[in-house]
């Protein structure tokens, strides 16, 4: 599974600052600009990252991102993508601290997390990638990505714990896709025969 950049909100910050006055930001040094010019300033930034990560230039919108997020540190999108392109680069733990950063400005989007647990698995850490995908399942309890992802994590981990099948269970409502649902079915009878078993015991 691919990891998850983010653009509604940044799309949604530039629809307001449009509203403010204009300026021409990279003529103003960034100590004397206003909020707004920042956020301008960070927003075209992001721009040009999205550019170079739709060609595949890692390099390059990394370098984007991070004067993004310089610009104006509180442009969670920014921080999200910086993530996704050094997760691309195998920089994982710089990727981890930059989804964190996008989790703590953006504390309702689960998108983050999922982040964090891919990385996590990529990098062969089945159970803090299991966490994560429970931070993000704790903020929204719906969001398919991670339940595939939290799916994947049970089974590398070969789980059996009640609070799993209710995400199977949730996942199989949810899916669509006959790849994902075939995955949720399986592990959901094997932790069932697992917890069977066990309480036989």
């Amino acid at each position: 599974m691919p990891a998850r950049t983010t653009t509604i909100l940044c799309a949604a910050l530039t629809a307001t600052l449009l509203l403010a006055p204009a300026c021409a930001n990279r003529s103003v040094p960034k100590e004397q600009r206003t909020p707004e010019q920042s956020a301008t300033e960070a927003t075209r930034l992001f721009n040009l990252g999205r550019v170079a990560e739709k060609r595949r230039e890692w390099a390059d919108a990394e370098v984007y991102y991070r004067q993004s997020v310089q610009a104006y540190g509180d442009l969670g999108c920014a921080w999200n993508n910086l993530g996704v392109v050094l997760m691309q680069q195998q920089n994982y733990v710089e990727a981890i601290n930059a989804f964190r950063r996008a989790a703590d400005v953006l504390p309702t989007d689960p998108t983050p997390y999922e982040n964090i647990g891919q990385t996590y698995q990529r990098a062969g850490y089945p159970e803090d990638s299991l966490r994560a995908f429970e931070m993000s399942l704790e903020r929204d309890p719906n969001w398919l990505p991670s339940i595939r992802g939290y799916a994947s994590s049970t089974k590398l981990l070969n789980n059996a714990r009640e609070g799993d099948l209710d995400v199977l269970r949730r996942g199989l409502m949810l899916e669509t896709d006959p790849k994902w649902r075939e995955l949720y079915d399986f592990q959901r009878l094997r932790i069932e025969r697992d917890l069977k078993e066990e309480s036989e015991r």
